[in-house]
C-alpha cells in the first residue's frame, strides 16, 4: 500500500496517473461513453451555432408565434415567434458555460484553501473550517438565492452565487484528503531532507487529491449548471432576450397548456447534459474511487 501511494504520489498523468485512468473509464463503460458523447454534442453545438443554426436567435416575428414543430420549425416557435431550436443552439454555450466558469471559480478558491487548512492545521485550519462550516449551515439552493437577490439579477451574478455556495464543499472534501495522507512516511520522509511546504504540496499531497478532485469536479459541474437555470428560470440568473435554456423554460411556462413545446425541449436539454454529467461522474467514482 505504501509503495502505490509513493508511485501515485510521483508519477505524472499519464496511461497510469489519475487522468489516464480517468479517461480510460469514461470510454470503458456505456455510461460514461454516453455522457462523454452528450456534452461533447452539445460543446460542439454551442460553438457551431452561429454557423449551423437555422435562423437568427434574436429575430422575432408575429406571424409565427407559438407555432408546433414542423419542418421550418422543428422544435417550434416561442410567444415571440423566435425559432426554439435555433435558440437551444445558441443557449448550448451559455448554460454549459454557465456551469464549468462557476465550477472553476469555486475550485481556484476551494482547492488552495483546503489544501493549506489541510497540510498546516492550528489556527489556520480553524478559521477556514469555521468560515466553511458557516457556509454549509445555509441549504445550498437559499444561499444562492440570498446571494443573487443581493447583488442583482444577471447570469455572471448567478454564476458568483452558486460558486460561494460550492466552495465550502471543496474546502471539506480536500481538506479530508490532506488530514488523510499528509502524515504519511514518504511525506515525512521528505520534510525530513528538507523539502519545502510548497513542494510538498505540490509533489506529494496534490497528486493524491486529483482523483477526488476529478469526481467532485465532475458532479458540481452538474450541480452548477442546475442551479444557475434554476436562478434564470426564477428571474435570476439570464435576462431577456439571452437565449439561456432556464430563462426560455420559464418564459414558456405561461403557455404549457397551448403551446408546452416551449418550456418542454430547453427543460428536456438541461435534464440530458445534467444526467450526462452525473453519469460521467459515476464512471469516474468505479475508477478513481472504489477501485483503487
Amino acid at each position: 500500500m505504501k509503495a502505490l501511494r509513493v508511485r501515485r504520489a510521483s508519477s505524472k498523468a499519464g496511461v497510469r496517473g489519475p487522468l489516464g485512468l480517468a479517461f480510460h473509464a469514461l470510454f470503458r463503460t456505456k455510461t460514461g461513453l454516453f455522457g462523454v458523447g452528450v456534452v461533447v454534442f452539445f460543446s460542439l453545438m454551442g460553438v457551431l451555432a452561429p454557423f449551423i443554426a437555422p435562423y437568427d436567435p434574436y429575430e422575432q416575428s408575429v406571424l409565427n408565434r407559438l407555432k408546433p414543430p414542423s419542418w421550418e420549425h422543428p422544435l417550434g416557435t416561442d410567444e415571440f415567434g423566435r425559432d426554439i431550436l435555433t435558440r437551444i443552439m445558441y443557449g448550448a454555450k451559455t448554460t454549459l458555460m454557465a456551469g464549468v466558469v462557476t465550477v472553476l471559480m469555486a475550485l481556484s478558491i476551494g482547492l488552495p484553501l483546503g489544501l493549506i487548512a489541510g497540510y498546516y492545521g492550528g489556527y489556520i485550519d480553524h478559521i477556514v473550517s469555521r468560515g466553511a462550516d458557516i457556509l454549509l449551515a445555509f441549504p445550498g439552493y437559499l444561499l444562492a438565492l440570498a446571494i443573487v437577490a443581493f447583488l442583482g439579477p444577471g447570469l455572471f451574478n448567478a454564476m458568483l452565487a452558486v460558486a460561494i455556495f460550492l466552495i465550502p464543499i471543496y474546502i471539506r472534501t480536500i481538506r479530508g484528503i490532506v488530514l488523510s495522507v499528509k502524515n504519511l512516511e514518504y511525506i515525512e520522509a521528505s520534510k525530513v531532507f528538507g523539502t519545502g511546504s510548497l513542494s510538498i504540496m505540490k509533489d506529494h499531497i496534490f497528486p493524491n487529491v486529483i482523483p477526488e478532485l476529478i469526481v467532485l469536479t465532475t458532479f458540481s459541474t452538474a450541480d452548477a449548471i442546475l442551479v444557475t437555470s434554476a436562478l434564470s428560470f426564477l428571474g435570476l440568473g439570464a435576462q431577456p432576450p439571452e437565449p439561456e435554456w432556464g430563462l426560455m423554460a420559464s418564459s414558456g411556462r405561461y403557455y404549457l397548456a397551448a403551446a408546452p413545446w416551449v418550456s418542454i425541449f430547453p427543460a428536456a436539454m438541461i435534464f440530458l447534459v445534467v444526467l450526462a454529467f452525473n453519469l460521467i461522474g459515476e464512471a469516474l467514482v468505479d475508477t478513481l474511487i472504489k477501485r483503487r
